[in-house]
């Protein structure tokens, strides 16, 4: 991560979402609990949607709304999203 701040490398992480994909589309809560499972335990996720077609809107919801709202010291990055991907996960407060 070349943006992170000295001192701030083991406060970031970076998840490639595709590892949670059950088939070629993440669509469930459940998925994006597995997704965000350990993310609590960093300053910044990094999220890698990279090879990821299609989002559902529970699981950006799960995600972008919940997740960050229960846990607002959490910065939640993204990249590698298609334009589809983009405009969803925006609609729910996502970068």
């Amino acid at each position: 991560m070349g943006d992170a701040e000295p001192g701030e490398a083991f406060h970031t992480t970076e998840i490639p979402v595709r590892l949670a994909q059950l088939s070629s589309e993440l669509v469930s809560r459940s998925q994006a609990k597995w997704v965000m499972n350990r993310a609590t335990q960093f300053k910044t996720v990094v999220l890698d949607f990279e090879g990821v077609a299609h989002v559902g809107q529970a699981f950006v919801d799960e995600v972008f709304r919940v997740f960050a709202t229960a846990h607002p010291h959490v910065r939640l990055k993204t990249m590698g999203m298609t334009p589809k991907v983009a405009k969803l996960v925006s609609l729910f407060g996502g970068a």
